[in-house]
């Protein structure tokens, strides 16, 4: 039987599959769409008379701006469940996506995809955030499995999007785009609030009780993860076509920045194809490990902010990466500095993660031997407290045994004393 105030466990079965369904659903429509909003930069330059480098601010914008959805996402998620931010983030989502298709302008466009990207971060963050309300022995595994939608969204929505592109136009396809994204909030209906999710929002919104040690646990700001996604995002915007997939792991980070040395010597397209996959192959589950690391790494009520403060880091990274990446091809009048530089960065991204993670496993161990010292040191205080007594206890006793002896011998003299009274009296009676 759990006690009061403590925190319950998630279920690992029965609905919590169906909302790990809804998750991977949610993740694969709304990448998808921010991976292949691409394929109407070309008609935007055709029919806004707009040159390339206008039309590429539009996955900037969008690509930043559901960062700062993210991170507000963190805040409404604790307060109102995450089915209900889902569900409203989702249909704003859909209605900015559509309304984008009667726009005359690129800076109509702008904002369209400004309230579009908020929107998505509003309804992806909650998404993963769900997750751990859900399970707990199987987390790694539906926390993967949830990233994966962003894969197999980056794989499906972008052909899909060229075909309704070339059926009905490109004003069409985002209508029917934005009438297809109306599913996400159809998959936050589905993201029923938890036992655990409403335990914590209450918690929250009790503020008798105040304490602020939990923030000192294992609170580094490299395992937080936003080190990780940052520079993994300077790369992805710095490649036209990235390839996602779901099959690294925090320590095969040495291994991904090994293309992005290798592109200035790529001579052929199919070379450049091979470092691509193999980047992809490596690099893909860095991202889920993100999200994964930060549920491990701060509080049960923190999960949902820091969730927030992994993509907005994603964010940062959309937004600079982009413009340095840029600077240093026109300083240098190639690309070879700039991936010998997305390399390097992978390198250091990588010795900061180790370390720390090395830090704080020393630190643990610390922390433990420190522990079993104590718990010796009680027990040899204890056992030596315990001699202390027993030494007392038996010194008491033999001064009550020592004190009736005296008290019994001092009744005998009083008695034998009393006898020969008696006895001369009696014989001066004589």
């Amino acid at each position: 039987m759990k006690e009061p105030g403590e925190i319950p466990t998630a279920s690992d079965k029965g609905w919590a599959w169906v909302v790990l369904a809804a998750a991977f659903t949610n993740a694969m429509l709304l990448a998808g769409y921010m991976k292949g909003i691409g394929v109407f930069f070309v008609e935007w330059q055709e029919n806004f008379g707009a040159n390339a480098k206008d039309v590429g601010w539009v996955g900037v914008i969008i690509g930043f701006f559901t960062s700062v959805g993210a991170l507000l996402a963190g805040a409404l998620a604790t307060r109102l469940a995450c089915q209900k931010v889902i569900i409203i983030a989702g249909l704003l989502f859909a209605a900015s996506v559509a309304a984008g298709s009667f726009t005359s302008d690129m800076w109509q466009l702008y904002i369209t995809n400004c309230i579009a990207g908020i929107s998505l971060g509003l309804c992806l963050q909650p998404g993963w955030t769900s997750i751990g309300y859900n399970f707990h022995r199987w987390l790694g595994l539906a926390n993967g499995v949830s990233s994966a939608g962003v894969g197999m969204g980056i794989v499906a929505l972008p052909p899909l999007i060229q075909f309704f592109c070339n059926k009905v136009g490109w004003r069409g396809a985002l209508q029917v785009t934005g009438a297809f994204m109306v599913m996400t909030s159809v998959c936050g209906v589905l993201v029923r609030p938890t036992p655990k999710e409403l335990f914590l929002i209450k918690q929250r919104e009790n503020t008798k009780k105040v304490t602020t040690s939990e923030r000192r646990q294992r609170c580094s700001v490299t395992l937080e993860s936003g080190v990780v996604v940052y520079r993994e995002t300077l790369f992805e915007k710095l490649i036209s076509a990235p390839v996602h997939s779901v099959t690294d792991n925090l320590g095969l980070k040495l291994l991904v920045q090994h293309p992005s040395f290798a592109n200035p010597f790529v001579s052929t397209y199919s070379m450049l194809i091979a470092i691509a996959v193999w980047f992809g192959l490596f690099s893909g589950l860095s991202y889920s490990m993100a999200v994964y690391c930060a549920r491990l790494c701060v509080p049960a009520d923190k999960v949902s902010s820091s969730i927030g403060v992994v993509l907005l880091s994603e964010g940062v990274g959309v937004l600079f990466g982009v413009f340095f990446m840029g600077l240093i091809r026109d300083l240098t009048s190639n690309y070879d500095m700039s991936f010998l530089m997305c390399g390097g960065s992978f390198v250091l991204a990588s010795v900061v993660v180790f370390c720390d993670s090395f830090y704080l496993e020393i630190t643990e161990r610390r922390r433990s031997t420190h522990k079993e010292d104590i718990k010796d040191t009680d027990h040899v205080t204890k056992s030596s407290n315990a001699e202390e007594r027993k030494k007392e206890e038996n010194a008491n006793v033999n001064q009550a045994y020592d004190a009736e002896e005296e008290d019994s011998g001092k009744c005998v003299i009083s008695i034998v004393s009393a006898t020969n009274a008696v006895l001369q009296s009696d014989k001066n009676c004589r």
